[in-house]
């Protein structure tokens, strides 16, 4: 494959509508309070004041909330009217956040952390394209996609609403291959471990380091993530942890119905239920809590995942390294959610901004159809309006789910037919 024709003008013109985009974006959001990061903030003030046996605090069943104990503390750090939910990230984050919480009250915290986050989000549009582009797709053509995707998505709405650390995970994913692209694996590896750091998930893309072999980007990896693993105990101690992996165990057994919550473990148990399979619940309530998932349903969606990708990775073995990257890359970014626990509405952004290097490699007959039916699911708008719908949640969820499958299925066709000049 040509690379993609990026001439100086092209590039400052990209940068300079992502960089008006993300100032607009951080002003906006400027004294908004986060549910998700406000959490952070949260736990680093629970540790300051010497209370870490409430940092992993969480309802019964874990969704549906904050524990009580957190009430009192979001009422004084946000007034009434605040949500915060349960803080789910290591205990390193709490620990390294907690000096701040003496200099800089929560909003503050909340604007200086979107202060960022909106220049990442807007960053990683380029990102997306350093590795994904087609040659035949100018960059001001990839940045006025990815501008409409950062603008009207629902994921880009829920990640920049919540402030969510997701954000800045997406960036350091896509920065961690672009150094790889751009013939750094050790940095690769080492970038890719602070992401897993902040949250696990990005650990299972270091699949992609043992799928093109290298092995200077898995030892950068793996000594990175054990640096930051022991920092992490030495400042916050064995017993957090505990209480840490505790409280991700806690996920296990239960389900969320939820508009933001698109995976395959909600759209079988709502499906059976609709069926009448399964207990039945109100169609029309804003979320359903399924507390006793039948215990064979999450280990048949975790194997179907890894014959999915063992089946990718035997087809792309045909491609050249530098363009199976971007469909693996793809492909683990909608399996991680879609087949995951849980599939958060921001956790689908970092597909959505590679999406069109897949869409402009498929024949127009099968890119046509399927960009709309993502664009269809992901716009916030339709969203909003879900309620009009007979069962609002579960339809959605339904169609949803649908779509990223057929995503995975695109892929695997256009891993089959192998690569062509774009």
């Amino acid at each position: 494959m040509t690379a993609p024709v990026r001439d100086e003008r092209q590039i400052w013109l990209s940068a300079a509508l992502l960089a008006a985009w993300a100032t607009v974006t951080a002003v906006s959001f400027q004294g908004r309070w986060p549910p998700d990061l406000s959490a952070i903030y949260i736990a680093g003030l629970l540790w300051q004041e010497g209370q870490a046996e409430l940092i992993y605090a969480a309802p019964p069943g874990f969704f549906g909330g904050p524990s009580a104990s957190w009430g009192p503390i979001i009422d004084a750090l946000g007034g009434p009217e605040a949500v915060s939910f349960p803080y789910v990230y290591p205990p390193l984050w709490a620990v390294l956040v907690a000096p701040l919480t003496s200099v800089i009250d929560a909003q503050g915290f909340a604007d200086l952390v979107m202060a960022l986050q909106a220049p990442l989000m807007a960053a990683s549009v380029l990102l997306a394209a350093r590795l994904f582009q087609p040659a035949r797709m100018p960059l001001w053509l990839w940045t006025l996609i990815g501008l409409a995707i950062l603008q009207f998505s629902v994921q880009s709405y829920v990640a920049l609403d919540l402030n969510q650390p997701s954000i800045a995970v997406i960036f350091l994913i896509l920065l961690s291959f672009e150094r790889m692209a751009a013939g750094k694996p050790a940095t690769s590896g080492a970038i890719l471990a602070l992401a897993a750091a902040i949250k696990l998930t990005p650990a299972a893309f270091a699949l992609i380091f043992l799928i093109e072999r290298q092995p200077r980007a898995l030892l950068a990896f793996t000594l990175s993530g054990a640096l930051l693993a022991a920092l992490s105990l030495v400042l916050a101690g064995p017993e957090l942890h505990l209480t840490f992996l505790h409280a991700l165990s806690a996920l296990k057994g239960s389900a969320l119905l939820s508009a933001v919550n698109v995976s395959l473990l909600p759209a079988i148990l709502s499906l059976a239920a609709a069926l009448g399979f399964a207990e039945s619940f109100d169609g029309r309530a804003p979320t359903v809590i399924f507390r006793d998932v039948p215990a064979g349903i999450s280990p048949a969606i975790t194997l179907a995942a890894l014959g999915f990708m063992v089946l990718l990775v035997v087809l792309a073995r045909r491609w050249p390294r530098e363009k199976a990257r971007g469909l693996l890359l793809l492909a683990l970014s909608v399996v991680i959610p879609l087949f995951g626990p849980l599939g958060w509405a921001h956790y689908y952004l970092m597909p959505l901004l590679l999406l069109p290097g897949l869409l402009m490699r498929l024949p127009p007959r099968a890119a046509l159809p399927l960009g709309v039916a993502v664009g269809f699911v992901s716009a916030e708008a339709l969203v909003a309006r879900i309620g009009a719908l007979p069962w609002p949640v579960a339809n959605y969820i339904w169609a949803a789910t649908a779509v990223w499958l057929c995503v995975l299925f695109a892929i695997i066709h256009l891993a089959r037919r192998g690569p062509k000049p774009t």
